[in-house]
């Protein structure tokens, strides 16, 4: 089922980059622009900290600016708009749709994780671990925001509090991931001295 899932993203995503060659110049701004800000970021949670760019932080940061912009193509341009604004801010309603047996909700879950989880896991790498369980929930919500927004302000989709708090919850699963291979890196290199 899990594979079947990572199939339809990966058709997600090939969509995503054939549709990228073909749109105005103004999208395409719009999605480096979202990502230059998550780089003014890092660059300034960077400068705060007084260190500096390694050449082993610039290719997670690269790789996160690119899944940006795939990610705002996704979740905006790419989708077309609708007659009306439409938003739903239910408490937890996907969850208790799929726990009812909505195959739709479920899938809508596991994608509004899985989208943002890459944010969680490069993060850290980019700032060499020295970021905090508050700075992935607060960079996740800003962009999930940011998604939501958009979605509602140009009618490109339905606005939900849960996929914030999905999108949310990916991010930290990604911080996890970084954290838990973090400690297995640190605890061979030890066994390695040995």
């Amino acid at each position: 089922m899990i594979i079947k899932y990572l199939l339809l993203l990966i058709r997600y995503i090939k969509e995503g980059f054939s549709f990228f060659f073909s749109l105005p110049l103004r999208f395409v701004l719009f999605g480096l622009g979202l990502s230059a800000a998550i780089f003014l970021f890092l660059i300034w949670q960077k400068a705060r900290r007084k260190e500096e760019m390694k050449v082993r932080t610039l290719i997670p940061l690269a790789v996160l600016l690119l899944y940006l912009v795939l990610v705002v193509i996704i979740t905006t341009i790419a989708r077309t708009p609708r007659p009306a604004r439409r938003y739903d801010f239910r408490f937890l309603h996907t969850v208790i749709e799929a726990m009812h047996g909505s195959g739709y909700a479920v899938k809508l879950i596991f994608f509004n994780q899985v989208l943002l989880s890459p944010i969680g896991f490069l993060v850290p790498l980019i700032l060499e671990h020295r970021c905090s369980f508050r700075d992935i929930l607060f960079l996740s919500f800003l962009v999930s925001a940011f998604i939501e927004c958009t979605q509602y302000i140009f009618l490109l989709g339905l606005m939900e509090g849960d996929d914030l708090i999905h999108n949310c919850l990916g991010a930290l699963a990604g911080y996890g991931l970084a954290l838990l291979m973090k400690k297995a890196f640190v605890y061979r290199m030890k066994k390695r001295k040995k």
